[in-house]
């Protein structure tokens, strides 16, 4: 007797079909990975630095020392602060903005003190701008009592197009809370474009 071939397999035509559904759905996946990729990462930057401010908070209570958290125009670092907030101390901790991907690279404004498309901040004030760069950083400090100076720091993707120009505000209040809010462009374009 003669066994039939079972048709165990695919055919090459089969296979075809496959990879060309396989490519036409990539087609449409990659530009909206792209489009959310640095967002994404600027995500990922924000909540790095809420850890540090956190964890510059604990050392200043830890070691009865007032502590800096120091944003330059390539890197935040924590740093101890022993000549009133000048961050010119040996870094405890430091982390550079290249390492949360390089289209964080190149974009002017990636540390920022106002979000390009936001005319006001969560309570309706307009933030004051200034510049930071490596000679000129800006410091948040906590003392060994937990208590931190008031200030914000924003960082934005850096996109050229104003509706996705998502921006990260990083807040301190006297108490020592620290603050996350999420800056997403809208029509009304007041603070509550703001997201807690």
């Amino acid at each position: 007797m003669k066994q039939k071939n079972g048709g165990q397999g695919f055919t090459l035509v089969e296979v075809m079909i496959v990879m060309a559904i396989i490519i036409i759905l990539a087609a449409f996946a990659v530009p909206a990975v792209r489009e959310a990729l640095p967002n994404y990462r600027l995500r990922s930057l924000s909540y790095d630095i809420l850890a540090s401010l956190q964890r510059a908070k604990g050392l200043a209570v830890q070691n009865n020392q007032n502590m800096d958290v120091c944003f330059f125009a390539d890197r935040f670092e924590i740093q101890p602060d022993l000549t009133s907030g000048d961050c010119n101390e040996t870094p405890i901790a430091s982390n550079n903005y290249s390492n949360y991907g390089n289209s964080m690279l190149g974009f002017p404004g990636v540390v920022v003190k106002q979000c390009g498309a936001a005319t006001v901040d969560w309570d309706g004030n307009v933030p004051s701008q200034s510049s930071i760069t490596n000679s000129n950083a800006t410091a948040i400090s906590f003392s060994p009592r937990g208590t931190a100076s008031s200030d914000s720091i924003f960082f934005e993707n850096g996109e050229a197009v104003a509706d996705n120009n998502i921006c990260y505000g990083i807040t301190t209040i006297n108490t020592g809370a620290v603050k996350i809010r999420k800056y997403v462009p809208c029509t009304a374009n007041n603070k509550t474009c703001w997201i807690e």
